[in-house]
């Protein structure tokens, strides 16, 4: 199964008052993936180094952040918790830039050399892939 379909799944099935989806071990076997962190609205301006303004005016609620690795392979998972399902896709759309692809079975879905996007229900999901490995690429379109 997909990464991002994973978690698109986990947000289906997940009660409304969660922080959203985690990336556990079974959606990327032989990764080792970080325990989440989590920034509230406070802390926003120091975990994203600028650009908090943008995701504070449309409702930003809290990010969960982890990463996953692999030898020398590594990735960043954001999962941006907004006020609604508009407020995500309004990012999603600001964000999102000339895609290359989108991922089969996500209507908003955005794939770039350098992120992956995708908005569902009142979450926006970010996948950084930090190398061009065609091993990480694949792990952060899983």
């Amino acid at each position: 199964m997909k990464l991002l379909s994973v978690l698109a799944f986990l947000l289906c099935v997940q009660p409304a008052a969660a922080t959203g989806p985690l990336l556990i071990k079974r959606d990327l076997p032989g990764w080792e993936i970080s325990k989440p962190d989590f920034y509230n609205a406070k802390q926003l301006y120091g975990y994203i180094n600028g650009g908090a303004e943008v995701y504070l005016e449309y409702g930003f609620r809290q990010v969960t952040a982890q990463s996953a690795t692999k030898g020398s392979h590594e990735l960043q998972v954001d999962v941006y918790e907004m006020v609604n399902a508009e407020a995500a896709f309004g990012m999603y759309s600001l964000l999102r830039g000339a895609c290359t692809s989108q991922l089969s079975g996500s209507e908003w879905s955005c794939v770039r050399p350098e992120q992956i996007l995708v908005a569902k229900d009142k979450f926006l999901i970010s996948v950084i892939p930090y190398d061009k490995s065609g091993e990480t690429r694949s792990a952060a379109k899983t």
